[in-house]
């Protein structure tokens, strides 16, 4: 198996690791090499029996261990040949190649050209004799050579917060959650298999401190932790998701840790996460009996079984409140809909359903901060939208629904399955057909007709929104309420538009009913009579260049001055 982990910086691949080691190391290999970019995740498995780890300041040695794992191809595939074989058997001694942060070797500025050289010989070659590579890093581009990548059967999209995207060839795609698995746990996993005892600190929790005695703000706090931040509770962290002041918070995480609920990291700057004896407590869990769906003696790393070594849960449907906004054109819609209160969701994503659907789908997954999986197809965005938005609860917008393809349509509902709350916009329907377009909102949605704006209510919006020293206060609001028409977005812009000389529509008007002194003309008209006076050649070309130069130079030297006033 060639496997693939992409991701930003905690969307869960460490997670995903954790849980593939868990159940890898399981096994009997005849090498296993880790390299760890970070040197804070993966640095547990360097006192594992077999394996030779790495991390970024020992990428010489790495590619020593790459080289040697290469050079042990031709003899392994001159045994198969002796046998009359052509792919090795459940029986036959295996590798197991693991990089995270893979990109810090990859570009290394001395062993860059050796460490792909391997890597690219590897993947090309040991596919047959069972060996499994895994690499992870945040992005694909300039981290992992292309010729490598082509011969990769096996991406792992991880879109945030766990969610993730499974591609694998000659198997459907997968979608779902990686279930968390804390460092200690994996490693607990893989010593017992081995026969092997644990440090009594990681294995036994401290006594006499029951998780009872938490209140439900703690107990939602180290909920929090555990399933959305990867275990991680800082002093800041605890103050915005428990509610708490910085003493409060302070004297929270001391007691934490003198339970020995909390450790301070010291590979990431030392920051606090929950150890194996709190996620213990808090899952009433013992540690060896890691959730996974398939027994760790049958389950085999291969694609097929890698759903289950993930854990995988499955992403359950969600009835979030919606609303519908109906009006007709200039009833101010998407002004409704962008000022849509989010009380409940951390993030909010605008689309207009206008555009393509492709196009809406991939600005959805961008908008989410996820990783977009090459090559591919409609249905599968689909399932990355709706895993990106419930990623973290979302305040999911869609204008102009009525302008929507079909098939955009049929996909709103999958998305407001996943979004935390829902906002749509759309024309209030005129004709039958029309009305068939809303028609399946409405039993969902909660259905706010908009209208526009009446005098005194647009006149009301502009003066929150006009500058205080905007001249001629009165007879500006008068104009903005003439261009608008009751738009509530067009009131808003022409509003914060109308200082001087950042309208254009204001200053047109102003110059059109103020009056100006001719001052240029009063200049110009003597000047040319006492060049024409003079009678000479010379004094025509003169007043034709003056002219001209008027012409072509007031209006800028206009709207200069205009605009400094």
């Amino acid at each position: 198996m060639r496997l693939l982990i992409t991701g930003k910086t905690r969307s869960g691949k460490s997670t995903a690791l954790h849980r593939i080691l868990a159940q890898a190391l399981h096994q009997e290999w005849a090498g296993v090499v880790i390299f760890d970019g970070k040197g804070s995740e993966l640095h547990r498995y360097a006192d594992v029996d077999g394996v030779r780890y790495y991390d970024a300041d020992r990428v010489a040695e790495f590619v020593v261990a790459l080289e040697e794992m290469a050079d042990t191809l031709p003899a392994r595939y001159a045994g198969l040949a002796k046998r009359g074989l052509r792919k090795a058997t459940d029986d036959d001694p295996r590798y197991l190649l693991v990089a995270d942060e893979v990109q810090r070797a990859t570009r290394h500025p001395e062993h860059k050209s050796a460490v792909r050289d391997a890597l690219n010989l590897i993947a090309e070659q040991s596919a047959a004799l069972g060996d499994v590579l895994i690499l992870a890093t945040q992005r694909l581009q300039w981290s992992i050579p292309v010729n490598t990548r082509y011969n990769f059967n096996v991406e792992l999209k991880m879109l945030g917060r766990g969610y993730f995207h499974l591609s694998r060839d000659g198997h459907e795609t997968v979608a779902g959650r990686v279930a968390y698995i804390t460092p200690d746990e994996a490693l607990s996993v893989i010593l017992d298999g081995a026969g092997r005892a644990l440090a009594p600190a990681q294995t036994h929790p401290p006594a006499g401190q029951p998780l009872d005695t938490l209140s439900a703000e703690e107990l939602a706090l180290a909920t929090w932790a555990l399933e959305e931040n990867d275990g991680y509770l800082g002093l800041s962290e605890i103050q915005a998701h428990g509610g708490m002041g910085q003493g409060a918070a302070r004297r929270l995480a001391s007691d934490w840790e003198r339970r020995g609920w909390l450790a301070k990291d010291p590979q990431v700057g030392n920051k606090r996460r929950a150890t194996a004896a709190f996620v213990q407590r808090l899952r009433g869990l013992q540690i060896p009996q890691v959730d996974l769906q398939t027994p760790l003696q049958t389950a085999s790393l291969d694609p097929e079984h890698l759903p289950a070594i993930l854990g995988s849960q499955s992403v359950e449907p969600t009835r979030a409140p919606a609303t519908l906004y109906l009006g007709e054109r200039g009833s101010g819609k998407t002004h409704a809909l962008k000022h849509h209160p989010n009380g409940r969701c951390d993030r909010h994503i605008y689309l207009d359903l206008a555009h393509p659907h492709k196009d809406v789908l991939i600005s959805l997954i961008e908008q989410a901060d996820a990783a977009i999986p090459a090559r591919v197809t409609i249905p599968e965005l689909i399932e990355i939208s709706a895993l990106a938005l419930q990623a973290e609860p979302t305040l999911l917008l869609l204008d102009n629904y009525d302008r929507a393809s079909s098939g955009l349509r049929r996909t709103v509902p999958r998305l407001m399955d996943a979004a935390g709350e829902v906002a749509i916009a759309a024309t209030a329907p005129a004709t039958p057909r029309q009305e068939e377009k809303i028609k399946p909102l409405i039993p969902r949605c909660d259905v706010r007709d908009l209208s526009p704006l009446q005098r005194a209510e647009a006149q009301a919006l502009a003066e929150r929104h006009l500058p205080a020293e905007v001249e001629d206060r009165q007879a500006v609001t008068r104009r903005i309420l003439d261009l608008s028409n009751g738009h509530p977005a067009t009131v808003v812009a022409l509003a914060r538009r109308a200082r001087s000389g950042t309208l254009r529509e204001m200053r047109r008007w102003r110059s059109a009913t103020k009056k100006h002194i001719p001052l240029g003309w009063l200049i110009l008209v003597p000047l040319l009579a006492v060049l024409l006076l003079l009678r000479r050649d010379d004094a025509y070309w003169v007043s034709l260049v003056a002219m001209m130069g008027y012409i072509l130079l007031r209006p800028m030297l206009f709207r200069t001055l205009w605009t400094r006033r």
